[in-house]
């Protein structure tokens, strides 16, 4: 029978020696590379549904953890020092210096039209609702994520993990859960801090910020970061 055959030539095309033969037919040639696209689409997605399949479980099984005990509190509050007071210092100066030229640049635009007043309504609700937790999210996913996957990494090559599980220590418990906790709540508190950053830092720069900025930008902003504190309160 015909699909006898073609699987007959599509283990003479891809034998276990990793060799190619020539087949028959052009026609059998394009039924082989039919078949081999469907077979690799095929492999494809079945390893996304099994990378899917283990973050579901992953995510299920520190949900449990979550709400269970035993909870390690020492590494939840290391994790709180690593992720919220580590990342303080590129989020306060992400929020600071977007929120200055955001007030600069939009000031000098918005000038022309007679629009200044406006520009402390657009800088709170720009860093507000937009910038600041977008900036935020980024921050904590380039330093943190990257650091946490690096860890965890080199913790699974030295086989640390398996110790945990030998040492009857579930791996999930005391690896996965702190830092998800402590990243689901130090990532709002560092929201809002750029926020503020965002807001209120740029006035402080126009006044007593840096000599080479003209008067008049300088009053700008100052005068746009006035506005943008009371504005942000209704936002």
């Amino acid at each position: 029978p015909e699909g006898r055959n073609l699987d007959h030539l599509c283990l003479r095309v891809e034998p276990f020696d990793g060799k190619s033969h020539p087949v028959d037919s052009s026609e059998a040639a394009f039924k082989i590379a039919g078949a081999r696209a469907f077979r690799d689409a095929f492999m494809k997605a079945k390893h996304a549904l099994l990378e899917v399949q283990e973050y579901t479980k992953l995510a299920m099984a520190t949900a449990r953890c979550a709400v269970t005990r035993p909870f390690y509190w020492h590494d939840f509050v290391e994790q709180l020092d690593a992720i919220g007071i580590g990342s303080m210092t590129v989020v306060i100066l992400t929020g600071l210096f977007t929120g200055a030229v955001l007030a600069l640049q939009s000031g000098f635009t918005l000038d022309q039209f007679g629009a200044r007043p406006f520009v402390g309504r657009l800088v709170s609700a720009s860093m507000i609702k937009e910038l600041g937790p977008v900036l935020t999210a980024l921050m904590l996913a380039g330093r943190v994520s990257s650091g946490i996957a690096a860890e965890l990494g080199s913790m699974m090559v030295t086989e640390q993990v398996s110790a945990l599980r030998a040492l009857g220590t579930d791996p999930v418990r005391k690896l996965v859960v702190p830092r998800v906790l402590a990243g689901t709540i130090m990532a709002p508190v560092l929201t809002v801090i750029s926020d503020l950053v965002g807001v209120v830092g740029p006035e402080a720069c126009a006044h007593n910020g840096c000599k080479a900025a003209s008067i008049a930008a300088s009053r700008m902003a100052a005068e746009a970061q006035k506005q943008a504190i009371p504005a942000s309160l209704f936002s």
